[in-house]
């Protein structure tokens, strides 16, 4: 089932900080990003979705203003990849008046017996290549990759990602997994 985030506030936001986590090295966790987004003005144009199997969220996707268009982040953990969730999760964005500019796909991260053989940047054009056949509508596609991750930024480089931005992290003493 794909739909609005609802009850399921909670566990997509533990996935999404998760995923946020594993890519960039940092974030807020899950019950600080859920507090975050219950504080936001119901005006701020964010809508989020949650594909749901048994009760547990297999799934996520965030449309945020940008312009007169949207960006849409998603991610579907690997144990559940494969299986068109990605796609139902896009259709739902689209089936709910989004219009697409771009897409964020978190956790694309290889294991380490795979590396130097030339998959990722194999499965990322192929990857690309699938998602702009299926919705020539979407322009841009980014990545989010810790700075001091070498390999994965040469990686990107070499599909051709090119840097945009420098993101920091700062994080607060008292917050955090440190904290508890």
């Amino acid at each position: 089932m794909i739909g609005p985030v609802g009850a399921y506030l909670d566990e997509w936001c533990a996935m999404l900080a998760g995923a946020m986590a594993a890519e960039t090295g940092g974030g807020p966790d899950g019950p600080a990003l859920a507090a975050r987004i219950r504080a936001e003005r119901p005006d701020a144009g964010i809508r989020r979705w949650a594909a749901v199997e048994d009760a547990t969220v297999v799934g996520v996707a965030q449309s945020s203003p940008d312009g007169e268009d949207r960006f849409v982040r998603l991610y579907v953990p690997g144990s559940h990849r494969g299986r068109g969730i990605g796609s139902a999760l896009l259709d739902a964005v689209r089936e709910g008046g989004v219009s697409l500019k771009g897409i964020a796909v978190q956790g694309s991260g290889r294991a380490a017996d795979h590396r130097r053989r030339g998959l990722g940047v194999a499965v990322k054009r192929a990857l690309a290549a699938r998602l702009h056949a299926a919705r020539p509508d979407i322009t841009t596609v980014t990545t989010t990759v810790n700075a001091g991750n070498t390999p994965m930024l040469a990686l990107n480089e070499r599909v051709g990602y090119r840097p945009v931005r420098t993101r920091l992290l700062l994080r607060l003493p008292g917050s955090g997994p440190a904290a508890r």
